[in-house]
């Protein structure tokens, strides 16, 4: 029951399966623990499952889900352009406006990712792009912003003044979780993809099934599979 032996199991089971290539999904961070010790044995082929993932020398081959840049590939020969289908989970409920609690009057952007990980994108956001996101919402007074997938509510207290208003108005609610996302997103007008979100790509996926506007930046998993004509590649361009 230790790592060593752990490792040994799988270079074990390489070995009687004759394996002739390890796949290695950057991203899949049990990965980075066994793969230096398959490397030994056999050649990699490495994907980079999250846009902002990075990548290391334990790898032969790399895909590139999203457009090879130009820069990505003058800097590391390995790199080659790949598309890989997703497949989007069907929608599988139907849920009125009501069972989330959200009124027929309101008007809402939502936002979806899950394990900490939404807070932490907006506690990085910074003074000044906070700032932008607030003035959105004293602009348009029937917008709402709708958070699914937040673990700690507190963790977006005490940021900013304006965003604690909202917070405390309801104009900005949180959600831990929702049985269908695709049953959600009919009652939305957007969805806002952060600079600092790591994952979420296939809850944007879902969006863009249901016909749900998407605001993505670059460097995010969106960046992957979505048309490169609708990712933003500054700050002000995502929010317009």
């Amino acid at each position: 029951n230790t790592v060593a032996a752990w490792i040994s199991g799988v270079q074990n089971i390489a070995a009687e399966f004759q394996a002739d290539v390890a796949l290695r999904w950057f991203g899949f961070y049990g990965s980075d623990i066994v793969i230096p010790f398959l490397h030994r044995m056999l050649p990699v082929v490495g994907i980079q499952f999250n846009a902002t993932n990075s990548v290391d020398r334990y790898a032969d081959i790399l895909l590139n889900q999203g457009p090879l840049s130009e820069e990505r590939k003058t800097s590391d020969p390995r790199w080659r352009a790949h598309r890989i289908p997703i497949e989007v989970l069907p929608k599988r409920l139907s849920r009125t406006r009501a069972d989330y609690g959200l009124s027929r009057n309101r008007r809402y952007l939502v936002s979806v990712l899950s394990g900490g990980r939404l807070e932490a994108a907006i506690r990085s956001l910074g003074s000044d792009k906070l700032a932008d996101i607030c003035n959105i919402f004293d602009q348009h007074r029937k917008l709402d912003w709708v958070l699914v997938g937040v673990e700690d509510a507190s963790a977006l207290h005490g940021i900013d003044p304006r965003l604690d208003a909202f917070l405390n108005t309801g104009r900005i609610r949180t959600m831990a979780f929702v049985d269908d996302l695709r049953s959600l997103y009919p009652h939305c007008k957007a969805l806002l993809h952060l600079p600092e979100m790591r994952g979420g790509g296939m809850g944007v996926a879902m969006a863009v099934e249901e016909g749900l506007p998407v605001c993505a930046h670059a460097g995010t998993d969106p960046e992957n599979f979505l048309n490169p004509d609708l990712i933003a590649h500054d700050w002000p361009a995502l929010l317009v």
